[in-house]
């Protein structure tokens, strides 16, 4: 079964060239794996600012309280095209959670 980890982490603001960019802070991270389709049972905690996903298929992730990754009548998504093997950060909100279905 295909699965997707998702590490939920504080930002912490660096400084590259000129731009200023969030890095995850290891220290705080929090971790669950995911199978697909499925939903997250954690949730972004106050503070935590970012989400690392890490899909070992390609597939279909949606961010939100109340995240849905299914497709309407037109095939329109309210969700993000995960690519298989590679982090994929994304900034988040207190109470976002994570739904994934793969593609």
């Amino acid at each position: 079964m295909a699965t997707l980890i998702v590490t939920y982490s504080r930002a912490f603001p660096n400084v590259f060239g000129s731009q200023v960019v969030p890095v995850a802070v290891g220290a705080d991270a929090r971790s669950e794996a995911v199978t697909m389709p499925g939903s997250s049972d954690l949730t972004a905690a106050p503070g935590e600012g970012i989400v690392v996903l890490l899909a070992d298929a390609d597939c279909w992730v949606a961010v939100g309280p109340d995240p849905d990754t299914s497709a309407d009548g037109d095939g329109v998504r309210a969700a993000w095209p995960v690519p298989a093997g590679a982090p994929y950060p994304l900034l988040v909100a207190e109470g976002d959670g994570i739904a994934v279905e793969a593609r």
